[in-house]
């Protein structure tokens, strides 16, 4: 399927005047490219590479389509993974045919949880093509839902301006340290806290050096590097299950597979980290962080369990994390989505992410969504 966008049909309500008339988009299906989504195109997110792309798809056994936009001369300008899926709610009365923009509707290969989605490409080029992929979309037959999970807030407020049959159906904020920042001001991380954060994370260094020294390492090999999410693995479900909250992140096997083979393929080549924090022999925590482009994304975790809430192995644990990249000349520390307090604590706001289902103007779906305005704003 391939159109120009000026060139569109019925688009539904997408802003025409926006939509990157003389940029070409094309929704390409599976072939023996289906694997190489990024094609060499800069990725503003680790989730957005051609690495991470192929990894996840190879691993969920599935041969994606393509969106690929390209400018008036045939310049690769943007690119993402496209699946389709089938969903039913309200008791199986409302099905919908779904496109997914890197990600796969599917609990169990999108346990994963990607962040700043959107399309591989240059910066400026981006919205652009986001314009042209939307007015291409509206052409294509055959679907009725596009989920876009993730987005940076200004995209996804791009996409609601241009498709006004949308809802946000999920939101968070992030939090990052700009370590540029601090390092161009000759300033340490510490002198940024609150100073009952600086007092927690004292009381904490000095409790936890009661067992020994305090000391972060890193994996120095993948089968190292393995070991170490492993020991996060133990120590995450732990702390979920006594929350009496299942597993957490691996409750889905998937998830687990994945990273074992993501951290085979990326570790050689510098793009994730692995780190332990120790007090003398005792395990601290364990850190699973993704490096792209001079940001640290601190990923996912594991700490000890502990009844003494002075210990607060999470936040020392970053904290060190944190002075470790400050160090080596990391741009930011990224702890990603979520409303945590230690995020609050340690980092300044990031953009917020959300999470958007486009839809098309079908019965049940037009029915569905005046119950939900009725149920948000009342009879």
């Amino acid at each position: 399927m391939s159109a120009q966008a000026s060139a569109a049909g019925p688009l539904e309500g997408v802003d025409r005047q926006a939509a990157g008339r003389d940029w070409h988009c094309a929704l390409e299906p599976p072939d023996h490219h289906a694997l190489d989504l990024g094609s060499g195109l800069p990725a503003a997110s680790i989730f957005l590479s051609d690495a991470w792309s192929r990894t996840w798809a190879a691993e969920a056994g599935l041969t994606p389509h393509r969106l690929v936009v390209r400018d008036a001369h045939g310049r690769l300008r943007g690119m993402g993974s496209m699946t389709m899926s089938n969903e039913r709610r309200r008791g199986g009365l409302v099905r919908t045919r779904c496109w997914n923009l890197n990600t796969s509707n599917d609990a169990g290969f999108d346990s994963v949880f990607i962040e700043y989605n959107g399309l591989a490409g240059a910066d400026a080029d981006v919205g652009p093509a986001l314009d042209a992929a939307l007015a291409h979309m509206a052409a294509v037959p055959g679907w009725d839902e596009w989920h876009i999970h993730a987005v940076p807030q200004d995209l996804a407020a791009r996409i609601a301006a241009r498709w006004p049959r949308h809802r946000i159906v999920w939101h968070a904020p992030t939090f990052r340290v700009d370590l540029e920042s601090l390092r161009r001001a000759g300033r340490d991380h510490a002198a940024t806290l609150s100073r009952n954060t600086r007092q927690q994370i004292a009381r904490a260094r000095r409790l936890f050096e009661r067992s020994g020294p305090l000391r972060l390492e890193a994996a120095a090999s993948t089968d190292e590097a393995l070991a170490f999410f492993d020991a996060l693995e133990r120590l995450h479900k732990a702390g979920w299950r006594a929350r009496g909250k299942g597993d957490g992140a691996f409750t889905s096997p998937f998830f687990r597979r994945f990273h074992r083979r993501w951290i085979e393929h990326a570790w050689p080549r510098g793009r994730v980290e692995l780190l332990r924090v120790r007090a003398g022999d005792d395990l601290v925590g364990c850190l699973y962080n993704l490096l792209h482009d001079g940001t640290a994304h601190a990923y996912q975790s594991g700490f000890a369990a502990t009844e003494d809430n002075r210990l607060k192995p999470g936040l020392l644990c970053h904290t060190m994390a944190i002075e470790r990249h400050l160090r080596l000349g990391t741009q930011i520390y990224d702890l990603m989505a979520g409303d945590q307090r230690y995020k609050a604590s340690l980092a300044e706001p990031g953009p917020e992410l959300q999470s958007l289902v486009l839809w098309r103007p079908r019965p049940l779906l037009l029915a569905e969504d005046l119950l939900r305005r009725w149920r948000t704003h009342g009879a």
